[in-house]
């Protein structure tokens, strides 16, 4: 649930900054039952794009909350629910840690994931139903078209910070939300050239402190906000989380759905009903994996199959095309890391990977959840 003071926020946002508020809320989607109202992301992603005008705001956490809301935004913000059993089945895949981020495909530079509020507080522990990914090339930002932009939709750019972003990066953004207090947003950036491991071993930083000590007056300590050890958890918990999605967003292209417009936009006594929309919906027909006992159905009995955890799925690849096309690439005949055995893309060329992606492709091999028994089967 998403508390009073945050939408008192929200309102505050709508009636102070509605030129950019128009970008971050560009479309009045209607959620689900059991899905926080994007139109709550919308004021984050509007105090995300403030920090354009801010200097002070200078940290790592600020510059991609600020580079993040500039993505979506020139987006339309692309927003996606995710279904409450595709979220498991995600959440319970594994990945090698030899994965590199490049080998991400993109489907869309800027994604807004809406999460299950129940999967969000198993799985995370906190409340944080939201879950922006974007990808930021190499450049400055602003460049002139992210200006001439800005303009277009009437942000203010004459205070705007130039980024110098030096490696193509992906960018996480997800707010986390309390009981009474306003939402605190986290943020990760990482260079697409990272592994999984150096990832998970890299340090969390944490911009509260210096945004505290701008404050004239003393700030109160977050009510139920995590604690630092449980701030990196969740940063590398969400981080994980997100490639595991973008995956098998990629690998299941037709578990995706995208909703139509419910009602045009239309003026009714004087006033102007903004248009509604359906919901794009990521695994709405997604159905969890079940084990066969081997005999045509699924085990009843605390036999061999028998199982109280998940089995994890896995990410591979599955050879497509011809294998006599002049510039096929076996997956055999790439170099392997000694001892987990798995490609070692340091030493294959961008010419090579190119070529192997060409009759290659992404296959999710989904997780199988715990048996579960019925009363009368224990």
């Amino acid at each position: 649930m998403i508390n009073q003071a945050t939408k008192d926020f929200t309102g505050l946002v709508v009636d102070h900054v509605p030129n950019i508020w128009a970008t971050c809320y560009p479309k009045r989607i209607i959620p689900p039952g059991g899905y926080s109202n994007p139109k709550t992301y919308a004021a984050s992603l509007t105090g995300c794009a403030l920090m354009w005008d801010k200097p002070e705001l200078h940290m790592l956490p600020h510059t991609v909350c600020a580079l993040t809301a500039l993505r979506q935004c020139q987006m339309l913000v692309p927003t996606y629910f995710v279904r409450n059993e595709f979220a498991q089945a995600v959440a319970n895949t594994k990945l090698p840690m030899d994965f590199k981020l490049s080998e991400l495909k993109w489907p869309l530079d800027a994604m807004l994931f809406v999460l299950p509020e129940n999967f969000v507080r198993a799985y995370f522990k906190f409340n944080v139903p939201f879950l922006s990914i974007c990808r930021a090339n190499k450049g400055m930002y602003p460049s002139v078209t992210d200006y001439s932009w800005a303009m277009k939709h009437q942000w203010e750019i004459n205070k705007w910070t130039p980024v110098l972003n030096e490696n193509d990066r992906m960018l996480l953004h997800f707010p986390c939300y309390y009981e009474k207090d306003l939402p605190c947003d986290y943020s990760g950036s990482w260079p697409l050239s990272l592994d999984l491991t150096t990832i998970q071993g890299a340090d969390f930083i944490d911009a509260t402190v210096y945004e505290r000590s701008l404050m004239p007056f003393e700030v109160a300590e977050t009510e139920g906000a995590p604690t630092p050890e449980q701030e990196k958890e969740l940063q590398d918990k969400m981080t994980l989380f997100a490639i595991k999605l973008m995956l098998a967003f990629t690998a299941r292209p037709h578990l995706i759905k995208n909703g139509g417009i419910q009602r045009k936009a239309q003026t009714k006594h004087g006033r102007l009903r903004e248009a509604l929309h359906n919901p794009n919906t990521v695994g709405w027909d997604y159905v969890l994996q079940r084990r066969s006992n081997g005999t045509g159905g699924n085990t009843g009995t605390r036999g061999p199959n028998f199982r109280t955890q998940w089995t994890p799925g896995h990410f591979t690849h599955q050879f497509v095309g011809k294998r006599g096309d002049a510039d096929f690439v076996p997956a055999g005949s790439l170099p392997r890391k000694p001892v987990v055995g798995t490609i070692d893309w340091d030493q294959v060329s961008p010419e090579v990977q190119a070529a192997f992606w060409r009759n290659h492709e992404l296959r999710w091999i989904d997780p199988i959840p715990p048996t579960i028994l019925m009363p009368d089967e224990k």
